[in-house]
């Protein structure tokens, strides 16, 4: 990367000349390079491509107050914006398929969601069904006894447990 500086002269001069100033390097990512990266590697690129982005910017803004030819470094430097800016738009394109695919994803189970909800309550209260009051008072109200529930919450989890299986295995057979 080429950096522009004035010498004690007042003369424009490129830094860092042995580079050719006139050379691409690098290109623009394709949307299937992309694809197979993972999120934390997009995330990675998408700062990497936007650091870039900001080189290729103060060379432009360094190169314009220096009154260097736009002729010759215009046309590279908009080409690395150029491929910067591709590159950032196929990273939001493959994003926005991958929210598009888990929605669908999820509209998809959904049913099957309702249906194994729907199943393992059925069950759960041919399990473990209510509790009916023992006594009743005067003015007609009901009141429970003072004593251990029927079965602890870790052994109604566990019947819950084994009644989702159950439809499970059931659905699938």
């Amino acid at each position: 990367m080429a950096f522009f500086r004035r010498d004690g002269l007042g003369n424009a001069v490129i830094i860092d000349e042995d580079k050719p100033y006139y050379t691409l390097n690098g290109r623009s990512w394709s949307a299937e390079e992309i694809r197979r990266k993972s999120f934390a590697d997009l995330h990675t690129l998408w700062y990497v491509v936007l650091r870039e982005r900001n080189v290729v910017a103060t060379q432009q803004r360094e190169a314009k107050r220096n009154g260097l030819s736009s002729e010759v470094y215009g046309p590279i430097l908009k080409t690395k914006d150029y491929d910067c800016r591709k590159t950032m738009a196929r990273i939001k394109l493959v994003m926005n398929e991958r929210r598009l695919a888990h929605l669908s994803a999820l509209e998809l189970m959904q049913p099957a969601r309702n249906r194994i909800d729907i199943l393992a309550q059925s069950r759960l209260k041919t399990i473990a069904p209510p509790r009916k009051p023992q006594s009743v008072k005067a003015a007609g109200t009901t009141s429970l006894p003072d004593e251990k529930p029927i079965a602890s919450p870790k052994a109604i989890a566990k019947r819950r447990r084994t009644a989702m299986k159950a439809l499970a295995s059931s659905m699938a057979a």
